[in-house]
């Protein structure tokens, strides 16, 4: 379970979307995109030191459903994303 808070906004969105992280534990962070098939169609890694607020540009991706998952060490989070 991830100390903190993360929020993904607006969601739906255009697949321009910000994803804030508050008070979250300090460490390395996976952020990927998968399909509704579960393939991995974006990932990216970064140093997270307490908060960050990433806006993501995905508006090359066909509208429909995603799922943002999101890692540090052993705890994951995911997301339904969903671009109109």
């Amino acid at each position: 379970i991830f100390d903190g808070s993360i929020s993904v906004f607006p969601n739906p969105n255009s697949g321009v979307f910000t994803l804030d992280m508050i008070n979250v534990q300090s460490g390395k962070y996976t952020m990927s995109i998968m399909n509704i098939l579960g393939e991995e169609i974006y990932v990216e890694s970064r140093e997270i030191n307490g908060t960050s607020s990433t806006i993501m540009d995905l508006n090359h991706l066909s509208k429909g459903s995603y799922i943002l998952k999101i890692t540090n060490n052993n705890d994951v989070l995911t997301d339904k994303i969903i671009i109109q």
